[in-house]
């Protein structure tokens, strides 16, 4: 068989079972294994559990593992062949996770037969009984107990009051049209367990719907609660009652907010005008330029003569510490050159040897201190 006839028979039979098939019906159509594990290598085939597969990037589903285990109870015959005269049923927490009740670990799933099955499997057990054929519904295309059947095995196999009551309170949430009298029927065996006299059914269903919270009283108030009406009229009141609400805050809490900017205006005006302020004379400011090598236009040099500190440094990006100690350093600079500027004889003497202009002029270009260019001089007269 070619390679696409046999992804075309893949196909086929994988359609109409969740995108599932069996390694069983796919050898019955002459695939051996090896083409399986072949296209399980290569992601064609998904291995679900033993004997299962799925078709890659077929859609996922929360009931995926509890169908391919079902699958594999009987794995030659088709799904729908089965589900028309079902062999296997799910049942007990398996059936309500399908059903969407409680909250039980659905694991390991019960299926039940009426042929005795043996198996190794962690992930599955049986139960060999018969079945009403009113027990048995179709749900979600799984042949699975009905919820009264569901509910009555989860009391007999878990025993948990509480619990069994959460799933018959989400079983009448999600349907009106529970068989009470059915539900009686399955509880009876169960009473005497639960200290109710034998066969007493219809006391044990009541035990349920009490610890449920699900007496006609309440069934009546939940009935009221949800009528639209009155939801569209509780709606309407809350609405208004939150405007209100928003209206009474906003009366309290608007003056006092203007009190307190009021109140902290003045607070705020005396601070600004008795900010420290930073005075620079102009030029110092460009004898800074010189001598940190900063390019400050001329209009950013007569903003600084007289700002705040703060100001100087938003203004720049300078901090006001550096600027005031570049400010130190530009005083020296031009004392330095001042008294370079007063003329004495040592100096002239050196300026008259050969090769001194250059020192001198070396010696001005970085700033020398009086005291390093005094014993330069020095040094070049001795």
């Amino acid at each position: 068989m070619k390679t696409a006839e046999i992804d075309q028979v893949l196909g086929d039979l994988a359609a109409g079972q969740w995108g599932m098939l069996t390694t069983a019906q796919a050898n019955e159509r002459g695939i051996s294994r090896a083409n399986l594990v072949n296209r399980e290598g290569d992601g064609r085939l998904e291995r679900m559990v033993h004997g299962v597969y799925r078709l890659g990037g077929s859609a996922s589903s929360p009931l995926d593992d509890i169908r391919a285990a079902w699958l594999s109870t009987n794995p030659t015959p088709l799904a729908h062949e089965r589900v028309g005269a079902p062999d296997v049923v799910v049942g007990s927490a398996a059936a309500a996770l399908i059903h969407g009740i409680g909250d039980l670990d659905a694991l390991p799933y019960l299926m039940i037969s009426p042929e005795r099955h043996s198996t190794r499997r962690t992930d599955i057990t049986y139960s060999t009984r018969d079945l009403d054929p009113g027990d048995v519904v179709v749900r979600d295309g799984l042949p699975v107990t009905s919820v009264e059947r569901t509910i009555a095995d989860l009391l007999r196999d878990h025993g948990d009051l509480s619990l069994i009551a959460d799933a018959l309170r989400d079983a009448i949430d999600a349907r009106a049209d529970l068989d009470e009298t059915r539900m009686a029927t399955l509880l009876a065996p169960l009473a005497r367990r639960y200290k109710l006299r034998e066969g007493d059914g219809a006391g044990l269903y009541a035990r349920l719907l009490a610890e449920a919270s699900r007496d006609d009283g309440s069934l009546a108030l939940k009935a009221l609660l949800t009528n639209p009406i009155l939801r569209s009229a509780m709606d309407a009141i809350l609405k208004a009652q939150q405007a209100q609400t928003a209206t009474a805050i906003d009366s309290i809490i608007g003056p006092i907010a203007k009190q307190q900017q009021a109140s902290l205006k003045p607070i705020i005006d005396s601070l600004a005008k008795n900010l420290p302020v930073y005075k620079l004379d102009p030029a110092i400011l460009r004898g800074i330029q010189n001598v940190a090598k900063i390019n400050l236009p001329e209009g950013v040099i007569s903003s600084l003569v007289t700002v705040p500190k703060m100001d100087i440094a938003l203004s720049t990006g300078i901090p006001a510490a550096t600027l005031e100690a570049i400010g130190k350093l530009a005083t020296s600079a031009a004392a330095s050159r001042a008294a370079a500027s007063i003329p004495n004889p040592a100096r002239r003497a050196a300026r008259a040897r050969p090769g001194s202009a250059s020192r001198a002029s070396h010696g001005t270009e970085g700033l020398p201190s009086p005291t390093s260019e005094g014993s330069e001089s020095t040094a070049n007269d001795a």
